[in-house]
C-alpha cells in the first residue's frame, strides 16, 4: 500500500500540469494538492507499520536463532571445538545471525515497498502510452541481467571475506586466551604480523565486494536514466503532435523511473535474501552437528 500511495501524488502532479491552461484550473489544482496531502499522509501511515512490525520480527528471530545457535555450542563435546575454530563459529554466532536478522528488519522492509511500488508504476504506464511502456519496461529488465554480473561477483568476494575475518578472530582469541604460551615462546611480532596479514586479506575481499554491489547499483541507475531520457524525448514529440498531454508525459516519466528503480531494488534484496539464506544454512549446519 505504500508504494500505491507513492504513486497517486505523481498522478496528481500530471493532472496540475494539465490544469495550467484550462479556466478550472486552480479549482483541480486545489483538489489534486488535497489528493496529493491525502496520499502523503496515508503513504506515512503504512510505511510506519511495515517498518515497524518488520523490524519487530527481525530482532525477534534473531534474538532466537543466537539463543539457538549458542544452547548448540554449550551442549557440544569438546572433540567439536577442536574440529571447528573458534573464529569461525564466532563469526556464524555474530556475523550470520545479523544476517539472518537483517533480512526482516532491512530487506523485507525495502522489499515489500519496492514491490508495491513496481506494480502501481507498471500499470500507471501502461495506462499512458502502451508502447513507450514497452520500451522502458524491457530495458529495465537488461539491466537486471547486466548487473547480475557484478552482483554475483560482490557475492563470492563476500564469502571470502567470511572466511579471512574467521581465521584472524581464531588468531586473535587463541593469542588473547594463551598469552602466556605466546610471551614465553616470544611469539608477539608473528603473531601481530599473521593477524594483520588475514585482516588485511579480509578487508580487501570486504572493499571488492562492496565495490561490486555498489558499481550494479549506480550501472542500473546509468542505463534507467537513459532509458527515461529516451522515453520524454520521444514522448514530447507526441506532446507536440498531441498524442498526450504534458501532464500524461511527466506521469509516465516518474512512473518508468519509479518501475526501474525498484525493478533494481527487487532484484538487490533478493540477492542479500539469498546471502542471509546461506547464512542461515551455515548455522544450522553447526546446530545440527552432533
Amino acid at each position: 500500500a505504500e508504494g500505491w500511495c507513492d504513486m497517486a501524488t505523481t498522478i496528481c502532479m500530471g493532472n496540475i500540469i494539465d490544469a495550467i491552461n484550462k479556466e478550472n484550473g486552480m479549482q483541480i489544482v486545489k483538489m489534486n494538492a488535497i489528493y496529493s496531502l491525502i496520499a502523503a499522509v496515508v503513504c506515512a501511515i503504512f510505511a510506519y507499520f511495515n517498518y515497524s512490525l518488520w523490524i519487530i520480527l527481525g530482532d525477534s528471530i534473531g534474538n532466537k536463532i543466537k539463543r539457538m545457535l549458542f544452547k548448540s555450542l554449550m551442549e557440544k563435546d569438546i572433540e567439536f571445538f577442536d574440529k571447528n575454530t573458534i573464529g569461525n563459529l564466532l563469526v556464524h554466532l555474530q556475523q550470520d545471525c545479523s544476517m539472518v536478522s537483517d533480512a526482516f528488519t532491512d530487506l523485507k522492509t525495502h522489499q515489500v515497498s519496492s514491490i508495491g511500488k513496481f506494480l502501481i508504476a507498471f500499470f500507471v504506464m501502461y495506462s499512458v502510452d502502451f508502447k513507450l511502456a514497452t520500451f522502458s519496461l524491457f530495458a529495465q529488465i537488461s539491466i537486471t541481467y547486466i548487473v547480475k554480473i557484478f552482483r554475483q561477483f560482490g557475492c563470492i568476494r563476500y564469502l571470502k571475506y567470511l572466511d579471512f575475518l574467521s581465521q584472524g578472530v581464531t588468531i586473535s582469541d587463541e593469542s588473547i586466551g594463551n598469552e602466556k604460551v605466546v610471551f614465553s615462546f616470544n611469539r608477539q611480532k608473528e603473531q601481530i604480523k599473521l593477524y594483520d596479514e588475514k585482516l588485511q586479506i579480509a578487508c580487501d575481499h570486504d572493499a571488492k565486494s562492496r565495490f561490486c554491489m555498489r558499481t550494479s547499483f549506480l550501472l542500473g541507475d546509468l542505463i534507467n536514466d537513459t532509458c527515461i531520457s529516451v522515453v520524454l524525448n520521444i514522448g514530447a514529440f507526441f506532446v507536440i503532435k498531441n498524442k498526450f498531454s504534458a501532464g500524461h508525459l511527466f506521469t509516465l516519466s516518474r512512473s518508468a523511473i519509479w518501475a526501474g528503480k525498484e525493478i533494481n531494488h527487487i532484484f538487490d534484496t533478493l540477492t542479500n535474501e539469498q546471502r542471509a539464506v546461506d547464512s542461515s544454512n551455515r548455522i544450522f549446519k553447526i546446530i545440527d552437528l552432533k
